[in-house]
């Protein structure tokens, strides 16, 4: 990790290269750069309430629907000629998740997807990735 002080050194580096013209004294360039790189580079990375309500709602869907029917789904894979097949438990989870809200997380605003971002999709997705079966 880099101490301060040698953030201090970068930022003089970089004073003598990346300035707009007006500020000419280094130590007007110093506290410029340190306020654009340092002090105005906080984000906020707080979820919205549509994602904070979509997660607690994942949270539970997973730990009442999924998560106990992992096995069902494994001894059906694991049975002889159903490894291509699909599971009847993942059509049953699907129609489970559509009936909750749950479904289709992924695709834009419409009758059939929730119109997540990107950025609000990832935090839905990290729930779901902690099954095998979640994102199917």
């Amino acid at each position: 990790m880099v101490n301060y002080e040698d953030k201090y050194w970068i930022l003089k580096k970089m004073s003598q290269y990346s300035m707009p013209k007006g500020l000419k004294p280094l130590g007007n360039r110093l506290e410029w750069i340190k306020h654009h790189l340092f002090l105005k580079a906080n984000m906020d990375f707080e979820h919205s309430p549509r994602v904070m309500d979509l997660q607690t709602r994942l949270k539970d869907f997973m730990d009442r629907e999924v998560t106990p029917n992992e096995s069902k789904y494994f001894e059906f894979v694991e049975e002889e000629g159903q490894r291509w097949k699909i599971p009847p438990i993942i059509e049953e989870l699907k129609q489970k998740a559509q009936d909750s809200g749950l479904w289709n997380l992924f695709l834009p605003e419409s009758e059939y997807g929730a119109g997540l971002t990107n950025v609000e999709y990832a935090p839905v997705c990290e729930i779901m990735g902690h099954s095998a079966i979640g994102p199917e």
